[in-house]
């Protein structure tokens, strides 16, 4: 913590200089523009959203490929910096050449992640940059998008497995990576909210209190898609074990699904009105469809002889099970989100 002196200017002005370290840091200039918030009795001194975005395009991030040997890191380093909101990253060699595994890894993730592709490229220097504008894409319109493919994820998996159609349930797979770069961008966004407060706003964020709820519910939504893609991937896995001779279970799982569906439509409700009616609902559904699920695994066992599609047939309602768990989370989340405020239902009194 630094002490600075308050002085006078002119008549009624005090004035305090402030840190330089601070200021470039953020990259604030004479004649920049920077907000004033009272904080419990202090003040805060906020850069504007145009400050924090040239910064952001003036800066570049360095990697230098040739102490880079175990396989991974290059993607994890990139991955990294576009969570964290960097928009340039460099990748150099200063020994003869990037690696055509680093390349690799390069390419990976610019094929991965939304906005982001190779502006630049040489034998010794690979530049990655970003052409997000974060004020583009508020949060929960990119949360929107994920649930519609949920939803679409689910009905596949599940017809797919009851039709035999395996291209349907393939297709999950390429649903699934959409999952992961609209998860990969709610990060991003979310963390860009947190150091500046006009670009939260200009996120539909209106209370730094939901940047770590909204950070929950994207990576409920993300592990959603990843349930769903591991049912798609233990199908197509006992594709030749003729599933379909158990159609009876099969109907019965699709039944089973329509009610986790059901539960997803309202959670996604519940969250966008915050409605604690019907989050309160999905908290109890979730609970409930355990029971039906007893009821499921009984009849597997019962009826199925075969370990790979007993076990496959498991796997579809265990993780059909962790989908409600998530969905109830969510609903919590959005009950906690409603008492912020008084309400109807939550009178406030002195």
């Amino acid at each position: 913590m630094e002490t600075r002196k308050i002085q006078k200017l002119g008549y009624s002005s005090l004035v305090v200089s402030l840190p330089k370290k601070w200021a470039d840091q953020i990259g604030l200039k004479p004649g920049d523009s920077v907000f004033i918030k009272t904080d419990n009795g202090g003040l805060r001194v906020l850069p504007s959203m145009d400050t924090t975005l040239e910064r952001e395009k003036r800066r570049r991030y360095v990697i230098n490929t040739d102490i880079i040997f175990e396989e991974g890191i290059i993607e994890r380093m990139l991955t990294g910096n576009y969570i964290l909101g960097h928009d340039t990253v460099q990748f150099i060699s200063q020994k003869g050449r990037v690696q055509p595994k680093h390349m690799d890894e390069i390419r990976r993730v610019v094929n991965r992640i939304n906005g982001v592709g190779i502006v630049e490229q040489s034998l010794k220097l690979v530049t990655v940059q970003s052409f997000i504008d974060p004020t583009k894409f508020p949060v929960k319109g990119l949360m929107q998008r994920i649930y519609v493919i949920l939803t679409s994820m689910l009905d596949a998996v599940i017809r797919g497995a009851v039709e035999g159609d395996y291209d349907m349930i393939q297709e999950v797979n390429h649903m699934e990576n959409e999952v992961d770069r609209l998860y990969w961008l709610i990060v991003r966004q979310l963390l860009l909210s947190q150091r500046n407060r006009e670009i939260a706003k200009a996120m539909g964020i209106d209370s730094t209190l939901h940047i770590v709820g909204n950070r929950t519910i994207a990576k409920s939504l993300e592990e959603m898609g990843d349930r769903m893609e591991e049912i798609a991937n233990e199908l197509m896995e006992a594709r030749d074990k003729n599933i379909s001779q158990y159609l009876d279970i099969l109907k019965e799982i699709e039944a089973f699904k329509d009610k986790i569906k059901e539960i997803l439509d309202h959670s996604m409700e519940a969250f966008f009105s915050l409605d604690v009616n019907i989050a309160n609902t999905v908290i109890n559904k979730s609970e409930e469809v355990k029971q039906q699920s007893k009821a499921i695994d009984k009849k597997i066992f019962e009826k199925v002889s075969e370990p790979l599609l007993a076990s496959t047939l498991k796997l579809i309602i265990t993780n059909l099970l962790q989908i409600a768990k998530h969905l109830g989370g969510i609903a919590e989340i959005t009950i906690n989100r409603n008492l912020e405020e008084p309400s109807k239902l939550c009178e406030w009194k002195e």
